[in-house]
């Protein structure tokens, strides 16, 4: 929502990416260099795995701007939520995670939320085939930078995770405007840099730390099944801010997201749950 409102501005998504990881970076280093330098002490061992998380997250942000360039952002965003499931393949596979039958059923119900919440099925417009192709990129990179960040907690605090992803995020987030041809300009009113304050602090700022903090007390293929949640959230902000109605199929996709997302948390931690065979 936040997005379509900075595109109203006249910015084009790369500069709207790449100045809310500015603007991010700026934020949280002010914060850590008050009142925690010690997360702002990167070892050097750590800088490919941080190289992966930019990366990453570059990728993520900017194919999905660029993707809802080309389609109907229901479409793009149901495209985009198939990140959990790649999410849990990953993460079994690199992560030893159980890919539970109720883990399945929830990840299942939540896609099927995801896609009724975006619209999907009422009258999306001709679809695009680079537009398919940049939401999958997108939901590739979220996974891959989801199962990265799990990985990172291990050795370092959420605060250090975050701010340094947005920092290697930032070289990768300016060439991908360099190559896409847009030219990357500042916010030229203050309505728009308010917008892009706003993208930094809720949605980045707020949303990656608080996913680095959750990972590291549960599985990352559980806390991206509760994260399709976002959408659901994304939904009833518009229909306060800009007025937007709620078709009947978007309050059956909420009720099973939100389904999807208990049953998921529900799940017994202390007897082994039937796992899907390989």
């Amino acid at each position: 929502m936040l997005g379509k409102l900075a595109f109203a501005t006249g910015m084009g998504p790369a500069s709207v990416v790449l100045f809310r990881a500015l603007t991010a970076v700026a934020l949280l280093a002010l914060v850590l260099a008050g009142f925690d330098r010690a997360a702002l002490r990167l070892p050097v061992r750590s800088v490919p795995l941080f190289l992966g998380l930019g990366m990453g997250l570059a990728l993520s942000s900017s194919a999905f701007f660029h993707g809802v360039q080309h389609l109907d952002v229901g479409v793009a965003i149901s495209l985009f939520y198939l990140y959990p499931a790649l999410v849990a393949l990953i993460a079994r596979a690199a992560l030893g995670e159980a890919l539970t039958r109720r883990k399945a059923v929830a990840l299942a119900v939540s896609l099927i939320g995801c896609a009724l919440v975006a619209g999907r099925f009422e009258g999306a417009r001709s679809v695009s085939g680079i537009g398919i192709v940049l939401s999958l990129v997108a939901a590739g990179a979220c996974a891959v930078y989801t199962v990265l960040v799990k990985v990172a907690v291990r050795d370092h605090p959420p605060t250090r995770t975050t701010v340094y992803s947005l920092v290697f995020a930032l070289p990768f987030l300016g060439l991908a405007g360099i190559v896409g041809g847009e030219p990357l300009q500042p916010p030229g009113t203050a309505a728009a840099w308010g917008l892009v304050v706003l993208l930094a602090v809720v949605p980045t700022l707020a949303g990656y730390t608080l996913l680095a903090i959750a990972l590291r007390f549960i599985e990352s293929s559980r806390a991206s099944i509760v994260a399709t949640l976002e959408p659901v959230l994304a939904t009833l902000l518009a229909l306060g801010v800009l007025g937007e109605r709620l078709r009947s199929l978007q309050g059956v996709g909420i009720l099973l997201i939100v389904a999807g997302a208990i049953l998921a948390q529900a799940e017994r931690t202390g007897k082994p749950a039937p796992s899907i065979p390989p």
